[in-house]
């Protein structure tokens, strides 16, 4: 069992690497004004490279992946947004933290319920940047899901291999 728990640490780590990698490769490029379609192309490539024997745990990393590369973007834009509005990246901080805690006290929420969530945020979000802050919020919120469901799987196949 130790074994397997070592093994998805590690995996676990090498993932993390391979994200902080990417994103600063992804942000280097944003920098020199490459396309988003490359942006969008590195995503894929990510994705594309996780291939496990077990489906499932395949689909939960390859949906967080795509999860973060979404948050990751739509923080560029954020940051270009704040440029010209320095009220921006205030009001995308507090709900990136209001989506972290709806993470924790729903550890597996639904889809019923984030949607729920969802549309309140979007009734109290006003502003130039109101759409855009919103779909940070949503994304954020899906990147949390994500994450938990990733972890649901990576427990659950530790679970079964003690």
């Amino acid at each position: 069992m130790k074994k397997v728990y070592d093994l998805f640490r590690i995996l676990w780590f090498w993932i993390r690497f391979r994200i902080f990698a990417l994103l600063n490769f992804v942000s280097f490029i944003h920098k020199t004004t490459t396309p988003m379609a490359l942006e969008q192309e590195i995503s894929q490539l990510a994705v594309a490279q996780v291939d496990f024997i077990d489906d499932t745990l395949e689909s939960n990393v390859e949906e967080t992946l795509t999860a973060y590369g979404e948050l990751f973007r739509l923080s560029l834009e954020l940051d270009k947004a704040n440029e010209t509005d320095e009220t921006v990246a205030p009001v995308a901080g507090g709900v990136l933290k209001l989506a972290n805690q709806f993470g924790v006290v729903f550890k597996e929420l639904t889809p019923d319920q984030a949607d729920a969530v969802k549309s309140a945020v979007a009734e109290i979000v006003t502003g130039p940047n109101e759409g855009l802050i919103e779909t940070f919020f949503n994304a954020s919120l899906n990147f949390i899901t994500k994450a938990k469901g990733l972890n649901i799987a990576v427990d659950q196949l530790i679970s079964a291999g003690q």
